[in-house]
This record gives structure tokens, C-alpha cells and sequence, in this order.
């Protein structure tokens, strides 16, 4: 009877534990910036930085979607007590993203840039290539003042 006992017991212990008892484990996750519902939420163990914007009632409108594209891992898991941020987007972060070649951009593209007109914009082709940026205003296409300003 023993041995009986013993044996079942055994068995029991080498069974593999309930994946379902961690799965619903809850975590706490601060998420802020660009989402509708900024706020502490509540979710289960396994769930990824997606599912956090889910709750926080998805993103705002002026979320910055290049930065959600290039840097955030939507597919991350969370882990209990993270602070996820969603940045808004900004003129200087729509600029940053704007960025055009001295070397290669089209007319239109540099004509596009603060203090740059379509004269200006032909000269800085006119004497390409730029091995430097500041080669532009060594020789003479832009002044200094035009420099600073883009």
C-alpha cells in the first residue's frame, strides 16, 4: 500500500505544472504619451507591448509613426511593472525625417529646405560634388547666415 502510495505520488510530481495558471497571471504596465487612454493597466503575463496599445485604446492621432516603425518592438513581451512611452510626433521630428543629400537630391528636394530657393538650390548642384556639408558655404553657393538657418 506504501509503495502503491509512494508511486502515485511520484507521478504527480513529474507532471509537467499548468501552463495555464501562469499564463493568467496578471502584470501592471504604465503606458503614456500618443496613445487615446494614457493610464495604468492590468494584463496577462505573455501579452506584448501591442496589446498595451490595445488597451490604452490604440494610438493618437498625433503619434509619431516613424519612431513606432523604426524603434518600438511591438512584438516585446511585457514584463511586470514596465513604462512603455509613445512620442508624439513634432515639427523638428518630421524634419529630422526630411533630411536630403547635398550630393544627390533633386532640385525640388533642396528647393524644399528653409532658406533655400529655386536659384540657390540650382547653384548647390551647380557645384556638386560636397565632400563635406560645409563645403556648400566654402564655396561660396550658400553664406553663413543661410548655413545656421537650415
Amino acid at each position: 500500500m506504501v509503495s502503491l502510495s509512494y508511486g502515485w505520488w511520484l507521478q504527480l510530481s513529474a507532471r509537467p505544472a499548468d501552463k495555464s495558471s501562469s499564463a493568467s497571471k496578471l502584470i501592471l504596465i504604465d503606458i503614456g504619451g500618443a496613445v487615446k487612454q494614457p493610464g495604468i493597466y492590468h494584463l496577462k503575463q505573455g501579452q506584448r507591448v501591442i496589446d498595451a496599445i490595445t488597451a490604452a485604446g490604440g494610438l493618437d492621432d498625433k503619434a509619431d509613426l516613424y519612431w513606432l516603425d523604426a524603434v518600438l518592438n511591438k512584438a516585446k513581451y511585457l514584463v511586470d511593472g514596465e513604462k512603455i512611452y509613445i512620442p508624439f510626433e513634432t515639427n523638428t521630428s518630421r524634419w529630422a525625417r526630411s533630411k536630403v543629400s547635398l550630393n544627390y537630391a533633386s532640385l525640388g528636394q533642396l528647393d524644399s529646405l528653409p532658406s533655400i530657393g529655386k536659384k540657390t538650390a540650382e547653384k548647390i548642384i551647380n557645384n556638386r560634388p560636397y565632400a563635406k556639408l560645409e563645403e556648400v558655404v566654402y564655396k561660396g553657393v550658400i553664406n553663413q547666415a543661410t548655413w545656421i538657418k537650415i
